[in-house]
C-alpha cells in the first residue's frame, strides 16, 4: 500500500511514467476498473475532466438491487447476476450498503395481474439464491396499510416485500478510487483527454490540466474510455468513422419534504414505467423518468415535465398523502449510457446489459450496464486489457471481490456497532456534539483510518475554521467541509483543498453525500 500523492505529485508521475493502463472517466466504472487493475499490479493512471462521479455515478436512484422490473423483459440473467453481486456488494462495501425492506403494491388498475406480481417475487427469491437477502413476504390490504400507512389507497390489493439494498454512489466511486490510489493509481480530476495517437506499441495520450491550461503527453499500453454517456463523444474524437453505440436515456428525481415512513416503495406507474419511492435522511427521492435524449451529456438538468410527471405518478397511488409543489427541496438528472440496439423499444423496455467492447484503433470501450454490476464490467475491462497486454490472466485475477473497498474493512452485521463506536470517539475525541457526530459518521466512511492518514487533525477539527468561499455556514456543514477535506485522498495539501475545491458539488455531494441537489 503506498500513501497518497498530491494533485502535483500525481502530475509528475504521469509525465515521468509509461502506463499498463490509462482509464478516461472518473465514475463509478472508470473508478472500478481503476481498483481492478491496480489490486492486480498494473500501473496505472486515471483522468476526470470534472469532479469524480460528477455525472450519472452521482444521479441515479441509490440503489444496488437485482432489477425486479427487469424480470418484465424477460431479462433474467441480468437480474441473477445483479442479484448475486449485491450480495458481494455488500461484503466488500458494509459501509456503502443498507439492506431495506421493499414495498411493492399492487393496484386494482395495475398492468400486472396480482398473480403475475406474486409469481415474479418467487422468481426474484429464485434468481437471487443462494446469495438472496431473504424470502420475499406478502400482505393484503389492511396489513401492508399498517406497515406503510403512506400507501393507504382504495385501489390497493395488497404488497410483497423484498429485501434490496439502498447506497450512497458517490462515496462508492471515491471508495474505489481511493484504493486505487493506495495501489499506486495515479487518480487526477478537472484533466482532460484531448488526444489520443497510437505510436508503435504504446499510446500517446494527451491531456490538459484545466485548473492552470498545463499539457501533457503520456504513454500507456492500453486506453480505456469509461466516459459512460460521453462515450460516442469521447469516441469520435479519436476516430472520426466511429458509429454511435449509446442509446441516452433521461432520468430525474425530485427530493422532497419527508412523508415516507422507514420502507422505500417500487411502483409500477400506470404508464408501466417503475418509479422509487426512496426515504433518504431527512427528505424523500422520488423518481425516476425514462426519456430518450439527443442533446449534449452537458447540457442536462430537471425541467418542468419532469416535475409535473413525477408529482403525477406518486400522488395518483397515496391520494391521502400528497405531494405539492411547495414539498420540492431540490431535483437532479443523469443519462443513462445504454446499448444501442436497431429494434425500436421503448425506453423502459431497453436492456440494462453492458457491452465491453475493442474498437478498432485499439481503445476499450465500455458502455451499457447499472451501478450494481459496475464491478464485473471492471472486471471485463481488465481481462481485456490483459489479452491486449499478451499476458496470462491466471498470473494476474482479479481480487476486487477478496478485498474490502476502503472504509469497509468489517462485516455488515457490526455496521451497526462499528458506528457508534466511531459516533463516541468522535464525540469523546473531539468534544463534537452528538447529532453532529452522528451525521459524519453515516458519511459512510471510516474516520478513524482517515485519521490514520493525514496524521493528527483534532486541532484543525475543533478550530472549525469557515472556508470564505461558501460564506458562514453553521457547525455541521462546517464539520462536514473538515470531513470532506481528510476524507478526499488525492491530495495531502489541507490548505490548498480549502481554495481548489470550492464546488457545492465536489463538497456536501460528491463528497459527505450531505447535500442533494
Amino acid at each position: 500500500m503506498t500513501k497518497f500523492q498530491s494533485r502535483k505529485q500525481n502530475f509528475e508521475t504521469v509525465k515521468n511514467n509509461i502506463f499498463d493502463l490509462i482509464i478516461i472517466g472518473g465514475g463509478i466504472v472508470g473508478a472500478g476498473t481503476a481498483r481492478d487493475a491496480a489490486l492486480r499490479g498494473f500501473k496505472v493512471a486515471l483522468f476526470e475532466k470534472n469532479d469524480f462521479s460528477a455525472g450519472t455515478s452521482s444521479q441515479s436512484t441509490k440503489l444496488i438491487h437485482g432489477g425486479l422490473r427487469y424480470l418484465k423483459n424477460y431479462d433474467f440473467f441480468l437480474v441473477r447476476e445483479a442479484a448475486l453481486e449485491r450480495k458481494k456488494l455488500i461484503e466488500i462495501a458494509p459501509h456503502l450498503c443498507d439492506i431495506r425492506d421493499f414495498i411493492v403494491p399492487n393496484y386494482k388498475w395495475s398492468q400486472d395481474h396480482l398473480l403475475l406480481l406474486r409469481l415474479g417475487l418467487i422468481g426474484y427469491d429464485v434468481l437471487s439464491f443462494p446469495k438472496n437477502l431473504g424470502m420475499h413476504k406478502w400482505y393484503n390490504k389492511d396489513k401492508i396499510e399498517k406497515i406503510e400507512p403512506l400507501i393507504e389507497n382504495d385501489e390497493l390489493r395488497g404488497a410483497g416485500i423484498i429485501k434490496d439494498v439502498m447506497t450512497n454512489d458517490s462515496r462508492l466511486v471515491i471508495a474505489n478510487l481511493q484504493n486505487a490510489a493506495t495501489e499506486g493509481a495515479s487518480i487526477i480530476n478537472y484533466c482532460r483527454v484531448e488526444n489520443i495517437n497510437k505510436k508503435d506499441e504504446y499510446y500517446d495520450v494527451k491531456i490538459i490540466d484545466l485548473e492552470n491550461g498545463d499539457k501533457y503527453s503520456v504513454k500507456t499500453k492500453v486506453v480505456i474510455n469509461a466516459t459512460g454517456p460521453w462515450s460516442d463523444i469521447v469516441s469520435k474524437k479519436f476516430d472520426a468513422k466511429h458509429n454511435n453505440k449509446l442509446r441516452l436515456t433521461w432520468g430525474a428525481h425530485l427530493v422532497l419534504n419527508k412523508k415516507s415512513g422507514t420502507h422505500p416503495v417500487l411502483i409500477v406507474n400506470k404508464d408501466g414505467r417503475a418509479v422509487f419511492l426512496i426515504p433518504h435522511e431527512k427528505f424523500d427521492i422520488i423518481g425516476t423518468t425514462d426519456i430518450d435524449y439527443k442533446g449534449d451529456p452537458d447540457l442536462i438538468a430537471p425541467t418542468e415535465f419532469d416535475k409535473d410527471y413525477i408529482l403525477s405518478s406518486i400522488n395518483s397511488i397515496l391520494p391521502n398523502n400528497k405531494y405539492s409543489n411547495e414539498d420540492i427541496l431540490s431535483a437532479f438528472s443523469g443519462l443513462r449510457p445504454l446499448v444501442l440496439k436497431k429494434t425500436d423499444t421503448s425506453e423502459g423496455k431497453v436492456s440494462r446489459k453492458h457491452l465491453i467492447r475493442v474498437e478498432e484503433n485499439g481503445v476499450i470501450t465500455a458502455i451499457g450496464g447499472k451501478l450494481t454490476t459496475y464491478r464485473l464490467m471492471a472486471k471485463e475491462i481488465v481481462d481485456k486489457s490483459i489479452k491486449i497486454l499478451k499476458l496470462k490472466k491466471s498470473e494476474h485475477k482479479c481480487l476486487t471481490g477478496d478485498y474490502p473497498v476502503f472504509g469497509g474493512d468489517f462485516e455488515y452485521e457490526n455496521k451497526n456497532i462499528y458506528f457508534q463506536n466511531e459516533k463516541n470517539r468522535l464525540e469523546k475525541d473531539f468534544g463534537i456534539d452528538g447529532e453532529t457526530s452522528s451525521s459524519l459518521t453515516q458519511c459512510f466512511e471510516s474516520v478513524e483510518k482517515l485519521i490514520r492518514v493525514y496524521g493528527k487533525t483534532d486541532s484543525l477539527i475543533q478550530k472549525k475554521k469557515t472556508i470564505e468561499s461558501f460564506g458562514k455556514v453553521d457547525s455541521e456543514f462546517e464539520l462536514g467541509t473538515f470531513y470532506f477535506c481528510f476524507s478526499f485522498c488525492f491530495d495531502s495539501q489541507i490548505e490548498y483543498e480549502y481554495t481548489h475545491y470550492n464546488e457545492y458539488f465536489d463538497t456536501y455531494i460528491a463528497r459527505i453525500g450531505y447535500v442533494i441537489f
